[in-house]
This record gives structure tokens, C-alpha cells and sequence, in this order.
């Protein structure tokens, strides 16, 4: 019985180690069904966190400013389209119901239109 105690604590303890390297790949965006193993994982991760190395040059820190200013405009673009075309469903769906609602049409009249960004 204590081997198999022993065993089983063993095991909970690789999966608790496997789960949070998965997590940290995770949040840096590494795909883990592509690794086969926990220490490609691993190398992985540290590959990635190699990467974002803080810039050390002015010129490095200011790509890496514009890198992150960029991402996060796309973001923020897909998040513009993705409430569109919810407000878009959502009129519809009020257009059906018979009710009197804003169209599409004023609310795009009342918000400003974002230009995509060239890059």
C-alpha cells in the first residue's frame, strides 16, 4: 500500500509540474499539441521567453513599444467588427420582433468610423 501511495503521490506531482508548464505556454502562446513531450514543452517556453528579452538599445525598445501598440490596435479593430456585427444581428432581430429600435444605420451614423492603420 505505501508503494502505491507513494506512487500515486509521484504521479499528482508530475501532473501538477505538466499542468503548469502547460499554463505558462499558454500564456505566451505556444500551441502544446505540437510538443510531444513535457521537456520540448519546456524548451519551448524558455525559447519563447528568450525572445521577449527586454530591449536593451533605444531603437529595440521603441520596435518592441511599436510591436505591442500595434497588437493591440488589432485587437481592438477585431473588437470594433466582432460589436458591429452583433448590433448589426441584434436590430435584425428587433426588425422582426416588430419593435422600434435604432437601426444599424443611426447607430453608424452616430459613431465615428475608425480608419484601418497602414502599417
Amino acid at each position: 500500500m505505501e508503494i502505491l501511495d507513494g506512487m500515486r503521490k509521484k504521479i499528482r506531482k508530475e501532473d501538477a509540474e505538466t499542468l503548469k508548464v502547460q499554463q505558462e505556454a499558454k500564456e505566451l502562446g505556444i500551441s502544446t499539441s505540437e510538443a510531444s513531450s513535457l521537456a520540448e514543452i519546456e524548451a519551448m517556453v524558455k525559447a519563447k521567453k528568450a525572445e521577449k528579452a527586454k530591449p536593451k538599445t533605444e531603437a529595440e525598445k521603441l520596435e518592441a513599444t511599436r510591436k505591442e501598440a500595434l497588437e493591440k490596435l488589432d485587437f481592438y479593430e477585431r473588437v470594433v467588427r466582432s460589436v458591429a456585427r452583433e448590433e448589426a444581428e441584434v436590430a435584425g432581430y428587433y426588425q422582426i420582433m416588430d419593435e422600434d429600435i435604432k437601426t444599424t444605420e443611426a447607430i453608424e451614423e452616430a459613431t465615428p468610423v475608425v480608419e484601418p492603420v497602414q502599417q
